[in-house]
């Protein structure tokens, strides 16, 4: 499950346990996916955040390429796309989307007053 990978590298201690329970319980994966509506910075390291931006100060070239590992509510059970297409269904959701590829997650929140809501999370490659 790349979602365990995602929740132990990138989220806070206190919400890990709650967040594995969701995601892998078919009944609550849609809460797992909707904590990510809101408050983010709340549920991710912030140490790993990257930048926040919206969606047309993303770019494309960002550090991803390749196959990506993407869940919404369109895609409560994940899937595997290109990066590219990753980034379009990104584009056309209006709740809570994840992108996880090897090192770098994307996350897009509910848009809320016109702020940036999408987060990009980066793990860094060197130890």
């Amino acid at each position: 499950m790349l979602e365990l990978k995602f929740i132990n590298e990138f989220i806070v201690n206190e919400k890990k346990d709650r967040l594995i329970y969701e995601f892998s319980n078919p009944q609550k994966r849609e809460n797992a996916i909707m904590r990510f509506s809101h408050k983010v910075e709340n549920i991710v390291n912030d140490k790993f955040i990257q930048c926040r931006c919206n969606m047309g100060n993303l770019s494309n070239n960002l550090a991803l390429s390749g196959d990506v590992y993407i869940v919404s509510l369109e895609k409560i059970y994940g899937e595997t796309c290109p990066y590219k297409e990753a980034l379009i269904h990104l584009n056309e959701q209006y709740t809570p989307v994840i992108i996880i590829g090897e090192n770098t997650v994307i996350i897009k929140s509910e848009n809320e007053d016109s702020k940036d809501n999408i987060f990009v999370l980066m793990k860094s490659t060197t130890h």
